[in-house]
């Protein structure tokens, strides 16, 4: 018999193997692609699949196939380093990340084609599904002998005798590891790409289950072994374990390892140390119980981000330098191009840097901030003038320096922005600082309302809107009859648009 216990109120005085029990209802894939960066470049070329690659950003090999990894290299090790421990290491420089979201947009289409299920993409070579209604469609129409002929396709992780359970999860667990095979199959065929997979209960199962046999294989996590499974792993294999949270648990309670977590510290003391959720969370994925639904991915990203390494960065100058040529290059672009097709703007800014201050740590440290602001200040001159019904033919006469003045008082007001948040980080007593990477997310996209507003209305709300919009129309600067003769066309206006009001509203 299951012990039937909601797994969003744990108990601490459940034993881990019968929290682990409660929920297996569902059946989670988790489909990764093999070396995303190095398979593209492997794709372009063919030669260099049996030969040590690595996708080079600047002085650091950002990842490597398979090949360089059997030979010592490392993902994020310096190129130096790399070279010692793989003299042959064949290097090519990483493409424009353009060209990689298209890719990854391309699998998303392949594998929403293929599954008539849930889909999450995480990043841009991850994807989590869920099958379980899928399953479920498929027991109404085909008796249940028919499933149970299926045998586990790849790796099982855990023994059906020793971890049996008679919830009906392992046969569910079966077939959804055929369903993975067939999805890997298909993307491998579709796109050229191949792909490891993990099937479980629970998001965690599944990703824990796909890194543990690479490339090119999928690997089955019973759920009543995950428990066990992750007693010796580091605390930062749990989901939302990241490195500010891994530090505190080792520095203040001496915890590293899982079982250090679920035998030291009980639910209250977590929720004490972390808050209400982080503290449950931790409590929950550490006795094997992860209760994250997998949520449908949209085709618009949520957050633009765009990332910047360097060996060292000492100074606010060359810092802002590296933000600008980011704004510039890989985050208005797109920005444009998103107003332009759904007319949505971001109104959050997050700003992380890593520090790397040898006199404090020997490792290095993030740093995170992030504002609410306004989405105009992401707008030009040409875009606030589409967005606002203008009547006279004055405000399409903009020149190229207009233009390129408008852009760089919008460039200048973001960067204001991220400077204002970093200030927040480096507080102004600090004199000194060393910095190795910068990372920008803008994200909260939402739609503008067109504003309805006329050239024609008082030079006083004219000028105050577009001064607030970063740009002046030359039509502002009018004499006194021609003001006079705006506010009269403006009232008369003002009257034919409730004329039209009211006549609208008689038909309605």
């Amino acid at each position: 018999s299951v012990h039937a216990c909601p797994a969003s109120a744990p108990t601490s005085h459940l034993s881990p193997g019968k929290m682990a029990n409660e929920k297996h209802h569902r059946t989670i894939i988790h489909i990764d692609i093999d070396c995303f960066w190095a398979a593209v470049a492997m794709k372009e070329e063919p030669d260099l699949k049996s030969k040590p690659l690595g996708i080079q950003r600047k002085h650091v090999i950002a990842t490597c196939n398979y090949v360089a990894r059997q030979r010592g290299v490392k993902k994020m090790q310096h190129l130096k380093e790399c070279l010692k421990v793989c003299p042959e290491l064949i290097t090519r420089p990483r493409k424009d990340m353009e060209e990689y979201r298209k890719i990854s947009m391309k699998i998303l289409n392949v594998v929403q084609e293929e599954i008539n299920s849930t889909v999450e993409r995480q990043g841009l070579d991850e994807f989590y599904l869920d099958v379980t209604e899928k399953l479920a469609r498929e027991d109404k129409r085909e008796s249940h002998h028919r499933h149970s002929k299926h045998r586990h396709i790849g790796s099982v992780c855990g023994s059906e005798h020793l971890y049996a359970c008679g919830c009906g999860c392992t046969e569910r667990l079966r077939r959804g590891s055929v369903i993975a095979s067939r999805l890997r199959k298909a993307i491998e065929k579709k796109t050229g790409f191949s792909t490891s997979g993990g099937i479980g209960c629970s998001k965690m199962a599944a990703k824990l289950a796909g890194s543990l046999h690479k490339p090119n294989q999928q690997t089955t996590m019973l759920p009543n072994f995950l428990s066990e499974f992750i007693k010796s792993l580091p605390v930062t294999a749990l989901p939302g374990c990241g490195q500010a949270i891994s530090e505190i648990l080792a520095e203040k309670f001496g915890i590293n390892l899982v079982n250090e977590l679920r035998e030291k510290l009980s639910l209250k003391e977590l929720v004490a140390a972390f808050g209400g959720r982080t503290g449950v969370s931790l409590f929950q994925t550490a006795r094997g119980i992860d209760v994250r639904p997998v949520k449908k991915s949209l085709q618009r990203v949520k957050t633009m981000t765009a990332v910047d390494t360097f060996r060292s960065c000492k100074c606010k100058m060359e810092l802002r330098s590296h933000m600008r040529r980011l704004l510039t290059l890989q985050i208005l672009p797109r920005i444009d191009a998103r107003y332009k097709s759904c007319g949505e703007l971001p109104t959050l800014i997050r700003l992380t840097v890593r520090e790397n201050d040898r006199r404090v740590s020997a490792m290095s440290k993030k740093h995170s901030r992030q504002v609410t602001v306004s989405s105009s200040i992401f707008m030009e001159r040409n875009q606030i003038s589409s967005d606002v019904d203008v009547s006279s033919s004055s405000a399409g006469n903009t020149t190229e320096e207009d233009l390129k003045s408008n852009s760089d008082a919008r460039n200048k007001l973001i960067l204001d922005v991220l400077f204002r948040l970093l200030g927040k980080i480096l507080s102004p007593k600090r004199t000194s600082f060393n910095l190795t990477g910068l990372c920008m997310e803008f994200g909260r996209f939402g739609g503008r309302k067109k504003r309805l507003l006329h050239l024609s209305s008082s030079p006083s709300t004219l000028f105050k809107y577009f001064k607030r919009k970063l740009a002046v129309p030359p039509s502002i600067t009018s004499t006194k009859q021609e003001s006079s003769q705006c506010r009269q066309n403006a009232r008369r206006r003002k009257k034919a648009e409730i004329n039209e009001k009211e006549i609208e509203d008689m038909f309605a």
